[in-house]
């Protein structure tokens, strides 16, 4: 079953990288609704083979699955998996949780954004450094709210 699963994401995938290079909008409708289908007949086999609990888990992130997909129509590029990012904010709110409880606020966010800029590409955190880090090694950033 997980096999099964997995090929029709690829095959969505696969689609969505062919869309880039050829820009066939209708052809990547058409793989998006394959896919709804491909969805649809998995979770009833899934539910016919006693996974009731998987298969209403999968009927209900069925949209969530395509986010990638029809973004893609919409001309946005979004990553199919987010598990990188994720890993890095759990690991950020962990380290805050163990380690910064007993830090100033300010202390904490230097740190945090040292962490986070310490994961980017080599180049992207030598230019952050050198944009961001004054004389003394202190991160110097401002910050403000979108709309006010």
């Amino acid at each position: 079953m997980r096999g099964i699963l997995q090929s029709r994401l690829c095959a969505l995938q696969g689609s969505v990288e062919k869309f880039w290079r050829d820009h066939d909008i209708e052809r990547l409708r058409r793989r998006i609704e394959w896919f709804r289908q491909e969805l649809d007949r998995w979770t009833e086999r899934a539910r016919g083979k006693g996974f009731t609990s998987t298969a209403g888990y999968i009927r209900r992130v069925r949209e969530s699955l395509l986010t990638f997909a029809e973004a893609a129509l919409r001309g946005d590029r979004v990553p199919y998996t987010n598990n990188r990012e994720e890993r890095e904010f759990r690991e950020n709110a962990y380290n805050t949780k163990r380690i910064g409880a007993r830090w100033s606020e300010h202390g904490l966010l230097q740190v945090s954004l040292c962490q986070f800029f310490s994961r980017l590409k080599e180049g992207i955190f030598k230019k952050v450094k050198e944009v961001y880090l004054g004389e003394r090694g202190v991160l110097s950033y401002n910050v403000g709210l979108a709309g006010g």
